[in-house]
């Protein structure tokens, strides 16, 4: 190249690009999979700022090359995370040559939501999550509440009477950890109108040593029952029998 001469190159901006054509691809598989009425608020909002970009079979929007730069730069992540979308691939955490980006979950918040659906599934609208206005303590002379408690899932029948069910995503070795059965003792005394408190494990090997009915040891008349539960995910596979079981560990 010569020093004494510059050298330009043009582009011309067109909205329906590789780059593009591949979000509203992945944008349309994930409205064709999704299940939830919330993901698919978000999506459809999303697509409407692709309405003018053509989509494309997966095989074909993922031949495409796609170079970044730094006009583009700033959706080099998503266009990642795209890829192992439409891919269907997943992570190990395991040393290699590929760099790959990695999605990370709160599996407690993960497990607690995913019961609280099958449960709103099987019961409709007397399940509610974290529910709220319910406390510990309360000052005697200013009536004022202290220590506020959101119990995972609430289920309510007619009458007002109800079923409490807290999720915990642990492995106990032998019996349910300490903490968790102060909070369902917590929750039994001081919630009102609550007949059964379930405290709902992952099932594992050592699940089974703990799984029965238990009274909490009180002056009480009336015994409170604390129910330890443990619950086989792989069986969602078969969501109608899923569905069941998790209406038996309740019934």
């Amino acid at each position: 190249l010569s020093p004494t001469r510059f050298y330009c190159s043009y582009s011309k901006y067109i909205q329906d690009n590789a780059l593009n054509q591949f979000f509203a691809t992945c944008l349309k598989q994930m409205q064709l999979m999704s299940r939830d009425v919330e993901n698919q608020r978000r999506i459809r909002s999303a697509i409407s700022n692709f309405e003018s970009i053509t989509s494309y079979d997966v095989q074909t929007v993922l031949a495409k090359k796609i170079e970044f730069n730094s006009t583009n730069a700033v959706v080099a992540e998503t266009y990642e995370y795209g890829k192992l979308f439409l891919t269907s691939n997943f992570l190990t955490i395991s040393p290699g040559n590929i760099k790959m980006n990695v999605m990370l979950f709160d599996m407690n918040r993960l497990f607690e939501k995913f019961i609280f659906h099958c449960v709103r599934h099987i019961y409709g609208s007397k399940a509610s999550y974290q529910s709220t206005g319910h406390y510990l303590l309360k000052n005697k002379r200013s009536g004022k509440k202290h220590i506020r408690l959101r119990p995972d899932i609430l289920v309510r029948g007619n009458d007002l009477k109800g079923i409490l069910i807290d999720t915990k995503w642990k492995m106990p070795k032998s019996f349910a950890k300490d903490v968790d059965t102060y909070q369902m003792n917590a929750y039994s005394t001081s919630i009102s109108n609550v007949e059964r408190v379930y405290l709902l494990y992952p099932k594992t090997q050592n699940s089974a040593a703990s799984e029965d009915d238990y009274e909490f040891i009180s002056e009480e008349k009336n015994k409170r029952i604390l129910s330890i539960r443990a619950i086989d995910l792989s069986n969602c596979l078969n969501w109608s029998l899923f569905l069941n079981e998790i209406k038996s560990l309740f019934a």
